[in-house]
């Protein structure tokens, strides 16, 4: 059980608190203590998160269900007296300073914090609700005839209730540890393949003292480091996060890219799905465009900026928009979204790329440690993470055609996470200093290993494994589509769990089953963008996905209840 499933404990024990007459039970599965799910809580400092502390919580604050409240992650840290040194890492001695909202701590904190919620939550349980936890796998579930419930199995018991809830988080890469050798080539540029590297070299003893350079940092060697080299297919990085900032100044109005102009789109469609390259990425393109000019102008000239976003308001057609953009351009300078767009891949002299690279990295540190707030160009690329309640608007359940479903996830969906879901910009200064150590080798793209002009020992896949149905490795998953218990939503990528609107697995024949539902990651595909611990925000959509499930479970008790209900939650890692 992970924060999804921590998400639906607290709905369904906070409903059901005032129903002394219905007694609950609710069966809890997890190989692990319950919580944290894939964040442990004992692992290494040097895993990092690339959420910011105060961007997390595992409590609704739109439907709190505990009193007192729950604590926000970084209330907890403060609670807890955490203290981090220099690296962002826990003080061994107790003696630096407290976590703050934008601080990227290590990963096991927020596993103790999810683990210390679901304790909360037990100790939160009134007498006629009970929860129990497994410590094992489900490995396989059956439909009763006779009444609709399930029969599930493990390798230890068969146990019967009355509903199920799947919140599966990140599937299993399937690979097992492995010796590393003298020499190893990772796969990725992304977060995964960050802590990989970690792994290689802090993990090995190997120590940051600062230096004056513009790494901020210089990598001492223990002399145990494998020889590392990094690639990636496309070989284009990702943007690190940028430097949290507190602004004074409201969020900027929304002016392209807005609900009113989906609404509008679809109503011009005859079968009211989109294509995303041709209807939706203008509208975005335009977005960054006005973030950026907004930004730009609150910088330079406030005074001017309200009569800039009266002017951006007014150019309603392509027409005027481009003679505004024009104007603007000339004004305060060009920005031209595409190319920060690019889904393809690198192209030039593979002897130039790791000059290439290296200079990338430095210029996107330089970006990320502006932050948002004085850098507009961020700002506008934060479109895509700002926005992201449009673009599950644009590519939810069938708002796309099929074609445009693939793109999107395929394509799209990879380059927003490109660009706003990259590693904490301490992993790009780190990264520097291990390439001017020699310790760290960049290659250039390449289709496969195996074309690598450096012999290596092992590979490292630095990627988070696909969650689709196609490739699914989780014996539970697989046994509930045989049975046509589900479905995918599409075809590959966009192959997640099909869902109706209230979280209800669709089955085979694309009927919505009473008693069976699904969310987070293993939904990806059927909806956009499931992979990530809710938000003190209230409308944090994990949060309101969380209660409409737990509504919809109790209702469909209420409606079969035969005596003593039970319900289950399964959570499989």
């Amino acid at each position: 059980m992970g924060s999804r499933g921590l998400s639906v404990l607290e709905q369904l024990i906070g409903m059901s608190r005032n129903d002394v007459a219905n007694p609950l039970r609710i069966e809890v599965f997890d190989p692990r203590t319950p919580g944290s799910g894939l964040h442990l809580a004992e692992q290494p400092d040097y895993l990092m998160l690339n959420t910011m502390a105060g961007q997390l919580s595992a409590f609704s604050s739109a439907f709190p269900a505990c009193e007192p409240e729950g604590w926000t992650f970084l209330q907890w840290c403060q609670v807890k007296a955490i203290r981090l040194d220099e690296r962002g890492h826990v003080s061994a001695d107790g003696q630096g300073r407290p976590v703050e909202f934008g601080d990227f701590v290590p990963r096991k904190l927020l596993g103790r914090y999810l683990q210390d919620s679901y304790r909360y939550l037990l100790q939160q349980c009134p007498a006629h609700v009970q929860v129990r936890h497994h410590a094992e796998p489900v490995t396989g579930c059956r439909e009763r005839e006779a009444d609709g419930g399930f029969r599930v199995q493990t390798a230890y018991r068969a146990l019967d209730v009355d509903a199920v809830l799947l919140t599966c988080g990140h599937s299993a890469t399937g690979d097992d540890a492995q010796p590393v050798g003298e020499s190893a080539l990772i796969e990725g540029l992304g977060l995964t393949a960050m802590d990989a590297l970690a792994g290689l070299t802090q993990g090995r003893g190997g120590r940051y003292v600062r230096d004056p350079g513009f790494a901020g940092w210089r990598y001492l060697p223990s002399g145990r480091e494998p020889k590392i080299a990094l690639y990636s297919r496309s070989g284009l990085p990702f943007h690190a996060r940028p430097q949290w900032h507190p602004s004074v100044h409201a969020a900027l109005p929304r002016v392209f890219f807005t609900a009113d102009a989906l609404v509008g789109l679809r109503q011009q469609s005859t079968t009211g799905r989109l294509d995303f390259e041709r209807d939706v990425l203008p509208l975005i393109k335009d977005e960054m465009r006005a973030v950026f000019w907004q930004a730009k102008v609150r910088l330079d000239a406030p005074r001017k900026l309200l009569a800039l976003q009266q002017a951006l308001g007014d150019a309603r057609d392509h027409a005027s928009r481009e003679t505004l953009f024009k104007a603007l351009a000339e004004q305060w300078g060009e920005f031209e979204p595409q190319q920060w767009l690019t889904t393809g891949r690198w192209c030039g002299d593979n002897d130039a790329y790791a000059q290439w690279f290296v200079q990338w990295i430095e210029r996107d540190l330089a970006m990320s440690r502006l932050g948002t707030v004085t850098s507009p160009v961020r700002q506008a690329l934060e479109v895509w993470r700002d926005y992201r309640d449009l673009l599950r608007a644009v590519a939810d359940r069938n708002g796309l055609t099929e074609g445009s479903t693939a793109s999107f996830f395929g394509e799209w969906a990879g380059l927003s996470n490109r660009l706003v879901g990259g590693p904490q910009k301490e992993r790009y200064e780190d990264l520097l200093a291990l390439i001017q150590a020699g310790v760290v080798t960049v290659l250039p793209p390449m289709d496969e290993a195996s074309c690598s002009p450096m012999p290596f020992d092992t590979l490292i896949r630095g990627r988070v494994a696909h969650s689709g149905l196609s490739v699914s490795r989780d014996p539970l998953l697989n046994d509930l589509l045989r049975q046509g218990l589900i479905r995918p939503a599409h075809t590959y990528p966009a192959d997640g769990i099909d869902t109706d609107p209230s979280g209800r697995t669709l089955r085979s024949d694309g009927s919505a089953h009473a008693r069976l539902w699904a969310l987070g990651p293993a939904v990806e595909g059927c909806t956009f963008y499931n992979h990530y611990v809710p938000t003190p925000d209230p409308a944090c959509r994990a949060l309101i996905e969380a209660r409409q499930v737990a509504e919809a479970c109790l209702a469909a008790l209420s409606a079969s209840r035969f005596g003593g209900p039970s319900m289950t939650s399964f959570s499989t890692l």
